[in-house]
């Protein structure tokens, strides 16, 4: 039972803080404005979709059906749109049918690129339907107004979070609002959309996760087209007819989405929905022209492409744009969004026919030139490079092709055209490639090991590509020739002799046929040609090589940049006696000399200088001798020598009393300073010696030999 309340708010408070006072079963009661109590019970009747067949109105008990249901639900949505503040609002909260009556409208209708009078040609059908189409948008105008006049509002903040929670308004009933209603309700849906984020912030993060959906849509129609309807029983004009259809409608929802909410660019940039779109564009498209093209080359669908070609052009061309905004706002840090342009731009260049569509519709040049006159300190190689590249079209920057595959028809503005005057389809086939067949085999063999390679060379002749043959393999439809032939055959690659004596009629059998190094062949060969023995400019003789003094001059040359040889001398080369003799001379000298080394090195490091300078007279004085006659000197003098050296070190050496004085004078007489030192020398010292190495003496002494193990 609805309750009857005269509506009263003369201090004019916001919807979630009215109240109103009723009378039930004698007591009065306080209930608020947002309550169940003041829903109307109503059997609301769901949208059915316009009866169509092909295209076209059914029969005529079919549309009399329709309309009957309509009228009803028409009327359902002028009793919802003329309920009082609080009544429509406690409505949508307490009776999900009524959110279910919107859904099912914007789930059924008409996309807003058919136009109604293209499929319909009875004028109450039209009529009828344009009719629910204003009321259910003045009903969405009427769920995102918070203010309906000075007694009727809603805190903006109270209303986002009631549209958010309850599921009155979700991103996939923004998307389906956005395809019913189109670019000639721009305005009204930017409206809309702007207040729903505005109000509610929540809705970007599942705006995040729609984005996400429609960039795996597109990969989906990809694997789709690709598959070519290979299930069973699949009707293959309805499946691409229906593909084109999709394609355009997530083309549209994307592009739309960016017109009427721009910060959703920034999801898209993060989502990379920018180079996926123009994979789509490249591979997709093309691929979805041809098959459509094949069974009806007359068909609405190709048509229906030209405007999802139009769309994807335009929703990249919002994404990538984001950064020149990003530029103009804040020319200061234009540095990061122009390298970002630029990277965006540049990965799209593997994509040769988008890059050709993209660059006929949005030229770059003007972006170029904006990036180039804000930010300064832009890589120009990079800037020239993309530039060239967009505007060269078919030059050689990429695979060239004939104009004629371009995608593009200038005379496209207009994209819901008759199929008359859509270009042709797109046949890959056509397109000049150059093949790498080992690389494809080798792609072949990794699928399929058990095949030899000679057998897949064959089959990849018939085949454009890895992927038709593997998939021809394996269901089993080969050609005759190819299923008969022996599937382990092995590859012999072709005699490149063979080929030369096709082309020369000389048959030669040499390792260099056909190589850099083939004088036969090459006008210039990478290699020295020489006739005879030796190589060119080398002696001839032995004769030749002995009187060959070049190696003199060359050597001449190098001594005389030390000035080590002079001018105005000859070079003899006689043999000089007089060398031997000083030769021995010197390794006489050599031998006494390392033979004192020896000597030097045992005295200890602690040696005085004047022990140092006796040490050398006594080496001089025996150098002087003549031991020429000694085969090496006597070893009881080397121990004389060496004694005389240490009883003058020992005898120079202070006596142990004098350097470890460690007692001193009398207690309380004071200390020398030396005994101080040597106080502090003994405690820092006293560690190394006596109790505190035995292990590691005994050690020692055990690695040697000197204690049994």
């Amino acid at each position: 039972m609805v309750c009857k309340v005269d509506f009263q708010n003369p201090e004019g408070l916001p919807l979630h803080e009215l109240h109103f006072l009723i009378k039930e079963n004698g007591v009065q009661l306080k209930v608020p404005a947002l309550n169940n109590r003041w829903v109307k019970p109503r059997c609301y009747t769901k949208f059915h979709g316009i009866p169509l067949e092909n295209g076209k109105l059914s029969n005529q008990v079919l549309i009399d059906e329709w309309l009957h249901e309509a009228e009803w639900f028409c009327k359902d949505l002028e009793q919802l749109l003329g309920l009082e503040h609080f009544r429509f609002w406690s409505t949508l909260v307490y009776d999900p049918k009524s959110v279910e009556l919107i859904i099912s409208f914007l789930q059924e209708a008409i996309p807003h690129y058919i136009p109604v009078n293209s499929i319909c040609c009875d004028d109450n059908v039209v009529s009828l339907y344009t009719k629910i189409l204003d009321k259910v948008l003045k009903i969405l105008c009427r769920m995102i107004t918070n203010k309906e006049s000075e007694t009727e509002w809603i805190r903006k903040q109270d209303l986002g979070k009631m549209l958010y929670s309850k599921f009155i308004i979700s991103v996939p009933m923004m998307f389906d609002i956005i395809v019913a209603y189109g670019r000639s309700n721009i305005n009204v849906l930017t409206k809309i959309i702007q207040t729903i984020f505005k109000i509610e912030p929540k809705y970007n993060e599942d705006l995040k996760l729609g984005l996400k959906f429609l960039k795996n849509a597109f990969k989906t129609i990809q694997g789709k087209i690709e598959n070519e309807g290979r299930e069973e029983g699949t009707d293959l004009p309805t499946l691409f007819d229906d593909l084109a259809l999709y394609s355009l409608d997530c083309a549209i929802t994307v592009c739309l989405l960016l017109e009427t909410y721009p910060e959703a660019r920034r999801f898209c940039s993060d989502l990379n929905m920018d180079l996926c779109i123009a994979h789509f564009y490249d591979t997709g498209i093309p691929l979805l022209y041809k098959n459509i093209s094949l069974i009806d080359n007359t068909s609405k669908s190709i048509g229906i492409l030209n405007s999802t070609r139009m769309e994807l052009l335009k929703a990249f061309r919002h994404i990538v744009y984001m950064d020149i905004d990003n530029i103009i706002m804040k020319p200061s840090e234009s540095l990061i969004p122009a390298e970002h342009f630029i990277a965006i731009l540049t990965e799209c260049l593997s994509e040769r026919t988008f890059v050709v569509d993209y660059q006929k519709y949005f030229p770059i040049g003007s972006d170029i030139e904006i990036l180039q006159q804000a930010c300064k300190e832009l890589d120009l190689f990079k800037v020239d490079f993309v530039l060239r590249a967009y505007t060269s079209e078919s030059q050689s920057y990429f695979v060239e092709s004939p104009e004629k595959y371009s995608l593009v028809d200038e005379s496209i503005e207009d994209y819901s055209g008759e199929p008359s005057e859509i270009i042709q389809v797109v046949n890959n086939e056509d397109f000049p490639r150059k093949r790498n067949i080992t690389e494809e085999v080798n792609q072949v063999l990794d699928l399929l090991p058990h095949l030899g390679d000679g057998f897949i060379h064959r089959v990849l002749d018939r085949y454009n590509s890895p992927e038709s043959a593997v998939t021809a393999i394996l269901e089993g439809n080969l050609p005759p020739d190819l299923a008969d032939a022996d599937q382990t055959e092995v590859y012999i690659p072709p005699d490149i002799r063979d080929q030369i004596y096709l082309e020369t009629g000389n048959q030669r059998l040499n390792i260099y046929d056909g190589d850099k190094y083939d004088i036969m062949t090459q006008d210039n060969p990478e290699c020295i040609i020489k006739t005879g023995k030796g190589f060119p400019g080398q002696p001839k003789t032995a004769k030749q090589l002995l009187d060959d003094k070049s190696y003199v001059r060359e050597m001449k040359s190098r001594y005389q940049e030390y000035s080590l040889v002079e001018e105005d001398k000859e070079y003899e080369d006689e043999y000089d006696d007089s060398y031997e003799a000083l030769a021995d001379s010197e390794t006489k000298s050599k031998k006494m000399a390392s033979a004192n080394n020896v000597i030097a090195d045992e005295v200890d490091d602690d040696e005085s200088e004047g022990e140092l300078v006796e040490s050398k007279t006594e080496t001089d004085k025996q150098t002087q001798r003549d031991k020429s006659r000694d085969f090496c000197e006597n070893p009881a003098d080397i121990r004389a020598r060496y004694e005389a050296r240490r009883n003058m070190f020992l005898q120079k050496r202070p006596a142990a009393s004098e350097t470890k004085n460690v007692a001193g004078s009398t207690k309380g007489q004071g200390q020398d300073k030396s005994v101080l030192a040597n106080r502090r020398k003994k405690e820092a010292n006293k560690s190394s010696r006596a109790n505190h190495n035995r292990k590691s003496g005994a050690s020692w002494k055990r690695s040697r030999g000197m204690i049994p193990s």
